[in-house]
């Protein structure tokens, strides 16, 4: 099924998710415009963190979505390479789109975009 083409300025909404305190330990969210170095460094320094702390659940979440796909599976591929089990798991995430008309009339649209979740297991 072909969607009509909309006119307007496009603003694109985060999926809603529930916010918990642990996600913010062990979760780490790559966007687009991630640098993978600096990624690597950021999620390194959090599992070493989350290793030395003696929490029951040792594993540490890369996720993405859309163009950022490729770079969490090979920040996953990374660390698989550093002798750490890797899981991957696909999915997919309903997003909101927004179009701003000139006119202050706004149109909110429903799309599906893929998602992927590493789970570092340490």
């Amino acid at each position: 099924m072909k969607r009509e083409r909309i006119d307007g300025t496009l603003i694109k909404h985060p999926p809603m998710r529930k916010y918990k305190v642990t996600e913010e330990k062990n979760t780490f969210f790559v966007k687009s415009s991630t640098l993978y170095v600096s990624a690597i460094k950021q999620i390194s320094k959090k599992v070493e963190k989350l290793n030395a702390t003696q929490a029951k659940n040792k594993v540490f979440i890369v996720k993405g979505m859309g163009k950022s796909i490729p770079k969490v599976l090979s920040i996953g591929v990374y660390f698989q390479l550093k002798n750490y089990r890797v899981e991957v798991f696909t999915g997919s995430v309903k997003v909101l789109d927004e179009f701003e008309k000139e006119d202050d009339d706004s149109i909110l649209s429903k799309r599906t975009v893929s998602s992927v979740e590493v789970r570092i297991i340490l």
